[in-house]
């Protein structure tokens, strides 16, 4: 083999009108430019069809070709298909890729399966069955609980509702596993937290223990601040899911795989 210097890059990565790289005019394209760069060798990796994991080490076949790779625009010029399939297989494709696009990197299967509405999920809750994956649903007053092994009693409909689950069980299992806690909470929450004392202080409730000593109703935004500090001390009655926010307001370090006495003593 002549010594000189080339690229490695899979096929796939070169641009396409249809999602992946193909042996089309785009990567004609391409050899023309190599070849104008001096380049002399294209390494394209495996082009064999994929198997389990989308991988083509686990191929059933070593001498066929990927189908994907062959270019569609190709096939309308040469009589195979017309553009009104073409059309047809791009509408599949977008379709595929937004409901299973998500499933592509997992090399094993899920420990559980959680669903929101199980009666829209019926399919995927049948699957689980056959694949013994427990499955925890959210399940609003018109579902039937009998579907799902967890019932989650909540609206299935609401985004807000569904984000606020879906973001307490993701810190359920980030806390298990010593990750970092998720921040699910709203834009419309986030814009309240960063609200100024006096529009805060406006609709709060005057708190009796404040109003105790007060010869009028006017009462110092710091009677109140001090107040609610001397609350928010206690940090004993809160739990671990608590304590790890604040933490990470306060920017405490290591915060994430800290027990609740350790994360007690850093705040304090």
């Amino acid at each position: 083999m002549e010594k000189g210097s080339g690229i490695l890059m899979h096929i796939s990565s070169l641009p396409s009108r249809h999602g992946i790289g193909t042996f089309g005019k785009e990567a004609h394209a391409f050899v023309k430019f190599l070849a104008a760069s001096g380049q002399k060798y294209w390494q394209m990796l495996p082009l064999n069809p994929t198997s389990y994991g989308d991988s083509p080490y686990q191929s059933f076949s070593a001498f066929a070709l990927n189908p994907y790779f062959i270019d569609l625009d190709d096939l309308v010029k040469e009589g195979f298909l017309t553009k009104k399939e073409v059309i047809k297989i791009k509408k599949e494709y977008d379709k595929l890729n937004t409901l299973l696009c998500g499933i592509r990197e997992m090399t094993k299967l899920p420990q559980a399966l959680i669903i929101v509405d199980p009666r829209k999920e019926y399919n995927a809750i049948k699957e689980a069955r056959k694949l013994h994956i427990p499955v925890f649903g959210v399940v609003d007053t018109n579902g039937d609980p009998d579907l799902v092994d967890y019932v989650i009693p909540g609206n299935d409909d609401a985004v807000r509702s569904i984000k606020v689950l879906l973001g307490v069980l993701t810190n359920a299992i980030c806390e298990a596993n010593n990750l970092e806690i998720v921040d699910y909470v709203t834009e419309e929450d986030k814009n309240k937290k960063n609200a100024s004392m006096e529009e805060l202080i406006k609709d709060e409730v005057i708190d009796e223990k404040v109003k105790e000593g007060k010869e009028s109703d006017v009462y110092l935004i710091n009677d109140i601040v001090e107040d609610e500090e001397e609350k928010s001390d206690d940090l004993s009655s809160k739990t671990l899911v608590e304590l790890k926010a604040i933490a990470k307001e306060k920017g405490v370090k290591g915060y994430s795989s800290m027990k609740k006495e350790e994360l007690i003593n850093a705040l304090n």
